[in-house]
């Protein structure tokens, strides 16, 4: 009887330490979990590139880093190009906005289009092939036409991005300059100290 009752309460004993580090370890993990989240969370409120391939997707940060890329190997190409080819309005104009005025240049954007829009067209014709010659043609079209527009969704996308952080970060930077500038500072130096610090 006393062998009974003993090994009962070892069995509960055991089923009640079993149970405790069964919710211990369950508490640790949704503990990793809440950090892993938090951490990202702060990633993507982070102002650098990270944040930016958070937001627009893989697809638009690796059409960005092509384009960088495509930057600097249209700085190292030693053949002339048609300056009529390398020329964008359009990227000009929307370069600053997307804060890629200084990594990418106009060439590396027209090189980019260039290079996406013959892997679209073959890719698409390849694809087409597979069941019939007008599917081809159309498809090859189709992939044409997402490949060249390809950088410029990205970079439409990464100017909307900036926006919406700009539009977050507002009520800060205007709470930081008006604290500058009731200190005596001016608007210049509140502004200069607000881009430094944050």
């Amino acid at each position: 009887m006393t062998m009974s009752v003993m090994s009962a309460g070892v069995a509960c004993v055991a089923a009640g330490l079993a149970g405790g580090a069964g919710y211990n370890a369950f508490r640790w993990i949704e503990q990793m979990r809440q950090r892993a989240r938090h951490r990202d969370t702060v990633r993507a409120a982070d102002g650098n590139g990270a944040q930016a391939r958070a937001v627009n997707g893989p697809g638009d940060a690796r059409i960005i880093d092509m384009l960088v890329r495509q930057s600097i190997v249209a700085q190292r190409m030693d053949a002339p190009v048609s300056e009529a080819l390398m020329r964008s309005p359009w990227f000009q104009r929307n370069a600053r906005y997307a804060g890629l005025d200084g990594t990418v240049s106009e060439e590396g954007f027209c090189l980019t289009r260039v290079k996406l829009a013959a892997m679209g067209l073959g890719v698409g014709a390849i694809f087409g092939a597979l069941f019939s010659v007008p599917l081809a043609a159309v498809l090859g079209l189709v992939g044409l036409y997402f490949g060249a527009a390809a950088p410029k969704r990205a970079i439409k996308h990464r100017i909307d991005w900036r926006t919406q952080q700009m539009e977050r970060h507002l009520p800060e930077m205007l709470d930081v300059v008006a604290i500058g500038m009731r200190s005596g500072l001016s608007f210049d130096r509140s502004l200069q100290i607000y881009a430094s610090r944050f």
